[in-house]
């Protein structure tokens, strides 16, 4: 961790820094913004506004009164944890936690905030809806803004899609909220990027960004981000979702390139599960032949089928090929379903082995066909014997469900 450096630990309201080669952040309570994110090479500053909640029927901005550093820690996935703490100067029963997570040769600057409270209190909607603003920052000097959603439905392939949504003024003059959870904006020489980390599906929004006529954007919470009472105190603390801020003097592809290194490298504390693996899966396929072809989900699941699509996907650069249901004839048995499948995986696993893939199976161990033993004591997850025809998901729980299981 030697490229990132601690600048000053603040012990009173002076400003606190953390910085890598490529940007720096400055907590500043007192001042109009809560911490500013600054790009190294061109100086260019983005400045975001304390977050705000809704405490005890209360709005309360967390604007500090001081803020005292930690020494940072090194995370398993190579990146320094940073973290700031500093009461609320209206009311020193509040404190705000800032957490930054840096690495050493990325722009992504993640972080989250936890607020604590050293009394008993609650956490309210007077209005019925979340009271949280998360951040907001000037836009100004860009000219091109986007949203980048990940989550749209496209009923055309039958699969979620990545879509680039362009943003222009009427967005800002009339306040138009944006699902996100992506926004960048850029200008020559200059783009910027803001995403929240939640799984929300389109349209059923739990966050939004709100461009405002100042040329601000916000981050604000919609629904579900905390209940209505939620306690909140010494031993209750309200911890937000990760956020990710990144800029650079550069244009947005070589962002987008940036973000997408943050992804696989920096983003989760375990690195195994960010390889860049490249996956396919067939069920997709399964699913247009259902919906599309008006066929069955088993058609396309098939020896020749499979081995076509195998070639396909070695010429996109798949590194893991799922066969998914319908390679197997029973749940339960999980043995390959020779109808479809005359030479067993074998030919799947050899022409996989060419192409230098890798072979994946659909498995669901909560199901068991019936002619796995005697239905009557094979118990589903509600507690009852599994009797319908086809298949039940059976539960482990259950004694006599373990004994059948391990004898078949």
């Amino acid at each position: 961790m030697r490229t990132l450096v601690l600048v000053a630990c603040a012990l009173a309201a002076h400003a606190a820094s953390i910085e890598n080669r490529l940007f720096r952040v400055d907590v500043s309570p007192g001042s109009g913004a809560l911490w500013t994110y600054r790009v190294q090479s061109s100086g260019r500053p983005y400045a975001f506004a304390a977050p705000s909640f809704e405490v005890d029927g209360v709005p309360c901005q967390a604007k500090l009164a001081s803020v005292r550093a930690s020494a940072p820690a090194s995370l398993p996935n190579g990146t320094a944890e940073h973290r700031f703490v500093g009461a609320f100067a209206a009311d020193h029963s509040l404190s705000l936690e800032l957490i930054f997570r840096v690495a050493p040769d990325n722009p992504v600057l993640r972080f989250r905030y936890v607020l604590r409270s050293t009394s008993p209190r609650t956490m309210t909607k007077s209005n019925g809806a979340d009271a949280i603003t998360y951040l907001d920052t000037s836009v100004a000097g860009l000219s091109h803004f986007k949203e980048v959603r990940l989550s749209d439905f496209s009923d055309q392939l039958h699969m979620y899609t990545l879509n680039e949504m362009e943003v222009d003024s009427r967005h800002f003059d009339h306040q138009i909220p944006l699902f996100g959870p992506m926004f960048v904006g850029s200008a020559a020489g200059a783009s910027m990027l803001i995403a929240y980390e939640h799984g929300s599906e389109l349209p059923d929004a739990f966050v939004h960004f709100i461009p405002a006529r100042n040329a601000h954007v916000s981050v604000r919470a919609v629904k579900g981000n905390y209940f209505a009472g939620q306690p909140l105190g010494p031993d209750a603390p309200y911890e937000t979702i990760w956020f990710d801020v990144a800029a650079i003097s550069g244009d947005e592809e070589k962002l987008a390139a940036a973000f997408r290194t943050f992804v696989l490298r920096y983003q989760s504390l375990e690195r195994e599960s960010r390889k860049p693996y490249i996956l396919f899966d067939t069920w997709n396929y399964q699913e247009r032949d259902k919906w599309w072809y008006k066929r069955t989900y088993l058609d396309s699941m098939n020896e020749s089928r499979v081995l076509a699509e195998i070639e396909v996907a070695a010429k996109l650069g798949v590194d893991i090929f799922y066969l998914d249901a319908g390679w197997f004839a029973k749940t339960g048995d999980w043995k390959p379903a020779m109808s479809r499948f005359p030479h067993g995986l074998e030919p799947i696993r050899q022409a996989l082995k060419r192409h230098g893939m890798h072979l994946g199976l659909w498995f669901d161990p909560t199901e068991a066909a019936h002619h796995l033993g005697d239905r009557g004591k094979l118990s589903d997850v509600f507690g009852q014997p599994v009797h319908r025809r086809g298949h039940g998901r059976i539960d482990p729980y259950v004694a006599e469900t373990r004994r059948q299981v391990r004898v078949v």
